[in-house]
């Protein structure tokens, strides 16, 4: 017979969330650019493709629907947005509130650790981007972001910068941004850490505020007739 003690040490098994994980698998597909903009998703081709039965990826469809990563239309169904240059300024309004709020907190308690994470972040950054690794350069500059916005421990701020940061990948991915029009991308990135390293909010506000705006200056662009692009 089992005694009771052999357990007293043992950790309780954790249920799985399995809405909550096919949530974070689209979030991560969407982020990808794996969906066309207008693609339909149907509920049995991702029960399906993940294994599973059509509840969990019917709320699944639903959460990701009232976090405006996905469009449900009546008696149509579910689809990927097809984002408008008006979409693009309002995303970058969210994200750059978000992360000016996390500026501040950043400039209120600097934290040495910090700045040397995002120090090693930019280092990695300037090395792809003199490789013309692009992809790899696009991960280290939202990585920068994600670490600014992570740094001031805010749940809420975190939770929309997570939310928002996929609408921002889906317009990398499916609008115009050229990396030779932009040899000094690294250092929008360096003036904002160092303004809020010296505590200079302003500073560093103005620097975030001209990385976004030539950030959307570009996705909105449109090529002219004779641009080939």
């Amino acid at each position: 017979m089992t005694s009771k003690v052999a357990f007293t040490d043992v950790n309780p098994i954790d249920t799985v969330d399995t809405t909550t994980v096919i949530v974070q698998r689209l979030r991560d597909l969407l982020g990808q650019g794996k969906f066309a903009p207008g693609e339909q998703l149907t509920e049995a081709s991702i029960a399906s493709a993940f294994h599973v039965s059509r509840g969990p990826v019917r709320e699944a469809l639903k959460r990701l629907t009232e976090q405006g990563l996905l469009v449900s239309e009546r008696n149509r169904g579910v689809f990927v947005p097809t984002l408008s240059d008006d979409d693009v300024r309002d995303i970058y309004l969210l994200r750059g509130a978000v992360e000016q709020a996390a500026l501040a907190e950043l400039v209120h308690r600097p934290r040495p650790e910090v700045f040397a994470r995002l120090w090693g972040i930019l280092g990695r950054y300037r090395k792809n981007l003199l490789a013309r690794n692009w992809e790899a350069a696009d991960e280290l500059d939202m990585e920068f972001h994600r670490q600014l916005v992570y740094a001031s421990e805010s749940p809420r701020l975190i939770h929309a910068f997570d939310t928002v940061v996929v609408e921002t990948r889906m317009c990398m991915r499916y609008m115009l941004f050229s990396h030779d029009d932009h040899p000094d991308m690294d250092v929008w990135h360096s003036d904002i850490l160092e303004a809020v390293e010296r505590g200079d909010i302003e500073a560093a506000s103005r620097a975030l505020d001209f990385h976004n705006e030539t950030v959307i200056a570009d996705f909105t662009k449109r090529p002219g007739p004779s641009s080939g692009r």
